[in-house]
């Protein structure tokens, strides 16, 4: 009996310490379209922050808090996957038939933001 109950235990154990192993993550969108006649895209993110309807949320330069361009949706992916987000699916929409606007689901360990970032999402 107390062999069973050992074992149960390390049973118990074991299902305990994986559990607290998890990787946390913070997911995000990036929208990317086409500008008019031009090849280049604009990128708008959403963090699933509650926005304004008119809330400009592009891309910015944070040195000159310009939106940002990317060449296309590939060049975007590579900044973002430089910041250290990873890309988890794409999908694409027609907007009205005559652009595509491009979606791709990014996520990031939550272990991976800065502190204030992170507090950011903890009082949510």
């Amino acid at each position: 009996m107390k062999k069973l109950l050992l074992i149960f235990s390390f049973i118990l154990l074991g299902f305990h310490s994986y559990a607290q192993e998890q990787t946390r993550f913070v997911y995000c969108i990036i929208e990317g379209n086409t500008k008019f006649m031009s090849n280049k895209v604009t990128v708008r993110i959403d963090f699933g922050d509650n926005m304004g309807a008119y809330a400009d949320n592009r891309m910015k330069d944070p040195k000159t808090g310009k939106p940002m361009v990317f060449n296309s949706m590939v060049d975007a992916l590579n900044f973002m996957g430089k910041q250290g987000w990873e890309f988890v699916q794409a999908y694409a929409d027609m907007n009205a038939g005559t652009t595509t606007l491009y979606h791709f689901l990014m996520k990031k360990p939550f272990s991976e933001l800065d502190k204030e970032t992170q507090m950011e999402y903890l009082k949510d």
